[in-house]
């Protein structure tokens, strides 16, 4: 589990807390400190939800036919690392750093469901906006052994980000019939990442 507080310009222009899922898995090579490996995670920025109306022609009259249904835009931050890590102890309690560089994904994607008498149907998705940005720096984090295979692990992660141009989740309105507005901010995209978690050894 992550939770992730932006930091300068990122912290200045966006308001939230994003939330999410990360992980890393590494590869040792026998009894040597040093561990190399990859990283990935995905935060939640935001997201908003509305039940809409769906136009679907018009009948032989002439008369405007409409459904009901439901728009959901959610936008969201992916990280994808490489890392090198420091692991000095192998044994009940370790402690590690790593080293970190990679890129970030800011997506906002819209989804529209239509209410079929009793079932749902996805009729429309699509990728509103899309940026990456650069990634690097550090993390530190400690492992306590539960058994031979599990460890519950805190992880922190200090990472600098380049610039990106995302959605402002804050400025999301969607109307009546399902029209998507919003506002974008660009700014470097550093943040603090603190995880906590299950790690396993074999």
């Amino acid at each position: 589990f992550q939770v992730a507080d932006p930091v300068g310009q990122f912290g200045s222009l966006y308001d939230g807390t994003p939330t999410g899922l990360g992980g890393q898995f590494l590869l040792n090579s026998g009894r040597s400190p040093i561990e190399f490996g990859i990283g990935a995670a995905w935060q939640g920025m935001g997201s908003r939800k509305k039940n809409i109306s769906i136009y679907q022609g018009e009948d032989i009259d002439g008369d405007e036919v409409w459904s009901k249904g439901e728009m959901h835009v959610s936008s969201n931050i992916y990280h994808y690392n490489g890392l090198i890590r420091l692991r000095p102890f192998a044994g009940n309690f370790q402690i590690y750093g790593d080293l970190i560089a990679g890129i970030k994904s800011f997506s906002t994607r819209t989804v529209i469901e239509e209410d079929n008498g009793g079932y749902t149907e996805v009729i429309d998705q699509r990728r509103d906006e899309r940026d990456y940005g650069l990634s690097y720096g550090w993390a530190a984090g400690v492992k306590i052994r539960i058994n031979q295979f599990m460890l519950v692990e805190g992880r922190f992660e200090n990472l600098r980000g380049g610039e990106a141009t995302y959605v402002d989740p804050n400025t999301i309105s969607i109307d009546n019939e399902g029209e998507l507005n919003y506002s974008t901010l660009t700014s470097n995209t550093s943040s603090m990442n603190y995880q906590i978690g299950l790690s396993f050894e074999f």
